[in-house]
């Protein structure tokens, strides 16, 4: 009987010369081309890296969208290259855990958008503060020592000091951390020429006093005590002159005003953060009379006896994007007969994001600051620097319409809107 052969066993021995011969040819390609397959090999491996560092770590460095970062923690200085787009980002890249009573700045949130971008955590330990006979021990991450105790809820007067690990009178037992000692100023109540001051003060002596509240001894002053005398609480200090009339008068110090700029309140928008408060100084003058009338005086003390509190503004800066584009143009007094060509370069320039910066990416972001390189191009039409807008509004980094001014403007050089359109076809830029 002839041997009955299955389809099965045909596609096996078509798989097993196909096999020979795929044999045959690596050994004649080797022979013919030795470096062919290390090459090959290398080839390979470098995708498979950087495959591997692109979707894993995202740490490569590119010149296009990746920034050379600070990272400080708990002191420890390192610069890194990275593709993270926020703080946050880039602590959970490195699998960096910080916990809620860390400090890390600039804020989680932050935008990591330009190389030299320095990061700090300030990790919260232990520290001991010592208020006389009261010892408090808290969890902190702030540096400084007066900011510390006063999370603690110990409240200071701004003449009060802080002695960083200096020797205590109580049971020094149970100390955790940093220590910090609270050292309270004396109180001490001067009648100068019949008016009554009462200061604050580490001052030592009644000299010392004195001279640092600005008070001049003059010839013909009686001091009680005398200068010399050291200060202790409550201390009574008297200074009296005779033979001369005199008049002391109260006088009120304007306080000053300060505004700061706040990216979260919407431009317009002003709140009082810190409530301000006039201060007050008594003025002595020497009155010179003739046949009983003043007819000159002279000032012959000047004394702080409230010192004045800085009022502190927030300013918003954030954009109130209200109205389209179409609104935006007409405000800025386009033609109609160039919108197209503005929507077509300001749709590749920006999206039409007034508050965005060269090389950023997907939506419009809040108002963040305008780019501190002079190279990096900002708002509706990139402007590069940004600040070259200033010459339409002093509001160029936040308003669409003064862009759009200052754009129309730009355009001019390439003889309007049309022309820019047509070199912005040709080149992809403008």
């Amino acid at each position: 009987m002839s041997k009955t052969t299955s389809p099965n066993d045909s596609v096996s021995d078509s798989l097993t010369a196909i096999g020979r011969r795929i044999a045959d040819f690596r050994k004649w390609l080797y022979r013919r081309h030795p470096f062919v397959v290390p090459v090959t090999t290398l080839i390979i491996l470098f995708f498979v890296v950087s495959f591997g560092l692109v979707f894993t770590t995202g740490e490569t460095v590119g010149a296009d969208d990746s920034n050379i970062v600070k990272l400080t923690d708990a002191g420890e200085t390192r610069t890194l290259p990275t593709r993270a787009k926020t703080v946050e980002d880039l602590l959970n890249r490195l699998d960096i855990q910080v916990e809620p009573s860390d400090i890390i700045e600039p804020k989680k949130s932050t935008k990591i958008l330009e190389d030299n971008f320095s990061i700090n955590i300030y990790r919260a330990r232990p520290v001991t503060i010592i208020d006389g006979g009261r010892k408090v021990t808290i969890l902190s991450a702030f540096q400084q020592p007066r900011t510390i105790v006063e999370q603690a809820g110990i409240k200071l007067h701004p003449e009060d000091g802080i002695d960083v690990n200096a020797p205590v009178d109580v049971n020094t037992e149970n100390l955790i951390g940093d220590q910090l000692v609270v050292a309270r100023a004396k109180t001490s109540i001067i009648n100068l020429y019949g008016n009554i001051i009462q200061v604050r003060s580490q001052a030592r002596t009644v000299g010392d006093l004195l001279e640092e509240e600005g008070i001049k001894v003059l010839e013909g002053d009686t001091i009680t005590p005398s200068q010399d005398t050291e200060i202790t609480n409550g201390l009574k200090i008297s200074i009296v002159r005779k033979g001369q009339k005199i008049i002391t008068v109260e006088e009120v110090i304007k306080a000053k005003t300060e505004k700061i700029k706040d990216p979260e309140l919407t431009i317009g928008v002003e709140v009082v953060q810190k409530e301000g408060s006039d201060g007050k100084k008594i003025v002595t003058y020497e009155i010179k009379t003739q046949n009983g009338k003043e007819v000159s005086r002279k000032a012959i003390q000047e004394v702080v006896s409230v010192k004045p509190v800085t009022r502190v503004i927030k300013v918003g800066t954030k954009p109130l994007l209200t109205g389209s584009k179409s609104d935006w143009l007409i405000a800025a007094g386009v033609s109609p007969a160039d919108y197209a060509a503005a929507d077509f370069i300001i749709s590749r320039e920006s999206g039409w994001c007034p508050t965005k910066w060269q090389g950023e990416y997907g939506g419009c972001p809040e108002y963040h600051g305008t780019p501190t390189s002079a190279g990096v191009g900002y708002g509706l039409c990139q402007s590069t620097p940004g600040w070259k807008m200033a010459s339409a509004g002093a509001d160029w980094a936040v308003n669409p319409v003064t862009q759009l001014r200052w754009c129309t403007d730009y355009a001019s050089r390439y003889g309007g809107w049309q022309g820019a359109y047509e070199f912005w076809v040709t080149n992809h830029w403008w």
